[in-house]
């Protein structure tokens, strides 16, 4: 889960990475195709249900990326929280979790990001 922004293109060509690296499959619901809106929450709590393990980035607090989060929570999943600054972008009722760190700024610090998240995928038993 994250914002449809250009600028998080990078970051999700990391998060992609480290999936694959460790046999996983990466889904980003604007990857869902066929005639329903782009946002359609059906398809979103589908692919939520069938997930194994789901990776948040709550990088500038986007509304339906913190909804997804809590839809995440509910339906038990794993969840690692990413962002880019855990002081501004983690809320407080969430900041007691995990939370990997990243600067997006550069490809130091996203390789640092996929780093991290194959380290936590691998303790989770994802890979």
């Amino acid at each position: 889960m994250m914002p449809f922004a250009p600028q998080f293109d990078d970051i999700y060509a990391s998060i992609r990475a480290a999936c694959l690296a460790g046999g996983l499959r990466s889904l980003r619901v604007d990857e869902i195709y066929g005639t329903k809106p782009i946002i359609d929450i059906d398809d979103v709590i589908d692919a939520i249900d069938d997930a194994r393990v789901v990776i948040c980035d709550l990088s500038g607090r986007n509304p339906n990326v913190m909804y997804e989060t809590g839809i995440s929570h509910a339906l038990g999943r794993d969840v690692i929280i990413v962002a880019q600054d855990i002081t501004n972008d983690v809320p407080f009722d969430l900041r007691h979790l995990r939370c990997i760190e990243y600067d997006g700024t550069n490809q130091a610090g996203r390789d640092q990001l996929a780093e991290k998240l194959s380290r936590t995928l691998k303790t989770l038993g994802c890979i």
